[in-house]
């Protein structure tokens, strides 16, 4: 029996959810050619919670992240330790530390935020800030391997 990566909380301890309600997967009759998305979030326990949290996003989510920080043997993400080589981009997707900041002041941290330097690399927190970076980005813009989403 493998270890339960994701058993830390999944939002900030404020209680706040990602904004919106997932979508349910695709299937591999809606994505014609393509490996079902259900496959995708079925691979382990970080893929099906990026799919939970980021809902129709969540197969490129997968993707975005396998590029970011690797995957194992299995083909199953295993990035939640990843870090650059400048230490500033950190886990499963690689969050620049930038992005916990309301703005260029780095002044003030963002609400939820508060412990990102001491749990970056739990899946479930690392998937959790990822998805806030997608909803203030409007996408994967923020992602060196944006590419992979698409």
């Amino acid at each position: 029996m493998g270890v339960d990566v994701l058993a830390a909380e999944s939002g900030p301890a404020d209680g706040r959810e990602p904004a919106g309600e997932p979508a349910p997967s695709a299937t591999a009759a809606d994505v014609p050619g393509e490996r079902a998305a259900d496959d995708v979030c079925a691979r382990g326990a970080a893929e099906a919670e990026i799919c939970r949290v980021f809902g129709d996003a969540g197969p490129a989510g997968v993707a975005v992240a396998g590029c970011e920080s690797g995957r194992d043997a299995a083909g199953r993400l295993d990035g939640w330790w990843a870090t650059s080589s400048d230490g500033s981009s950190v886990g499963l997707f690689q969050i620049n530390t930038i992005n916990r900041f309301t703005d260029s002041s780095w002044a003030t941290v963002k609400p939820g935020w508060e412990t990102f330097m001491e749990d970056w690399m739990l899946p479930a927190r690392n998937i959790w800030y990822a998805h806030e970076v997608y909803v203030d980005w409007g996408g994967w813009g923020a992602w060196s391997c944006r590419w992979a989403a698409y």
